[in-house]
């Protein structure tokens, strides 16, 4: 049975995207990317719709549904090269919430989140004990939300990427807060551990 994956563009939910590739299972997924305000939207944008056009060639050909999110994270609490978390708070849930409801419309039974094990050091929103009390919500409907990369460093990810997926890992945009002229800010934590 297919899944839903939220695809942000970043380096996690691209390797997400290609273990189930690997698989052979991707063609049955429905690749859920969130429009919201944030700094690098056109970034992610940029970053999906560039591994989506790969896909393609490749001949996989996922669904993809685009959903808009009310909510504003231009000013997020820490700047734009600065080492540290970037927290917009309830992102993850809005987004779980959103994905199950669609898994249930499309008769899918799961929702994965590519949220690894750095995350959850500095995301509240990126544990195991959140997917838990998420999965209170969602498993009375049938489905079932996971992070399937929860117990992979971001290094791990950016490695398996490396030696599994290296055409799909260029693809990738992992910076929350892009420098002035577009370019990741290379000192973010997301830049450090993703790029």
């Amino acid at each position: 049975m297919g899944r839903v994956i939220l695809l942000s563009g970043g380096l996690d939910s691209i390797a997400m995207c290609e273990m189930r590739r690997s698989e052979g299972m991707l063609s049955q997924d429905l690749l859920l990317q969130f429009i919201y305000c944030h700094p690098a939207m056109s970034q992610e944008l940029n970053a999906v719709n560039q591994y989506r056009t790969f896909l393609h060639q490749n001949g996989c050909f996922p669904a993809h549904r685009e959903v808009n999110l009310p909510i504003d994270a231009w000013e997020m609490n820490t700047s734009a090269g600065a080492s540290g978390p970037r927290v917009v708070p309830l992102r993850n849930a809005c987004m779980l919430i959103v994905g199950a409801r669609i898994a249930v419309t499309n008769g899918m039974g799961h929702v994965a989140i590519g949220a690894v094990s750095d995350d959850g050091s500095q995301y509240m929103d990126c544990r195991p004990s959140f997917f838990a009390d998420v999965n209170k919500v969602t498993y009375p409907f049938g489905v079932w939300v996971s992070a399937p990369l929860s117990d992979w460093s971001k290094t791990e990810v950016k490695e398996w990427m490396t030696q599994n997926a290296p055409e799909a890992l260029g693809f990738s945009w992992s910076c929350y807060q892009p420098a002035s002229d577009g370019s990741p800010c290379g000192a973010c934590d997301s830049c450090r551990g993703g790029q």
